[in-house]
């Protein structure tokens, strides 16, 4: 059986563009850049999933050490087995990371299948909705959805960084 592990990082900084790494000893690494709101319509890889779950955390580099907005679905990230802040100091001065939740349950469903993603509350998923997706001939469409404001928390550039391992 192939287990896949993802992570998404987006950060306020990226190159704008599609690009896919070499696969590693542990696996391979998948990365986009793109702006929240503006995300690209297609993808030259596929986003893993596992059961209409995206197999992925996406983590979002603020551009201050503000709170992260719960509000918009945003958290501290994990360490360990508990959500703590997490801020590294840059020469524009701290950073704080915020992780956005994946929906789960029937709003996950909803926002998987429904394009009115009734019952959404803030966070995203990978999304099916095929009048949400572009046509993509010889790629695949940008599927992450962010529903109820999760996606205009904060603008910026973005990099979304997945990494598949197979046991």
């Amino acid at each position: 059986m192939r287990r896949i592990v993802a992570v998404l990082v987006l950060s306020a900084c990226g190159g704008g563009s599609d690009y896919g790494s070499a696969p590693s000893a542990s696996g391979s690494q998948i990365s986009w850049d793109f702006t929240l709101g503006q995300a690209p319509e297609c993808l030259s890889r596929r986003v893993p999933v596992d059961d209409g779950v995206g197999v992925c955390r996406l983590l979002v580099e603020l551009e201050d050490d503000r709170a992260c907005p719960e509000a918009a679905g945003w958290v501290d990230p994990l360490s360990g087995s508990e959500r703590r802040p997490r801020v590294r100091e840059t020469e524009s001065g701290p950073r704080r990371s915020c992780e956005v939740q994946q929906l789960e349950g029937t709003a996950l469903d909803a926002c998987r299948t429904s394009e009115d993603c009734s019952g959404c509350e803030p966070g995203w998923c990978v999304t099916e909705v095929p009048s949400l997706l572009a046509a993509c001939p010889g790629s695949h469409p940008f599927p992450f959805r962010f529903a109820a404001g999760a996606g205009e928390a904060l603008p910026g550039l973005a990099t979304a960084t997945c990494v598949t391992v197979a046991d």
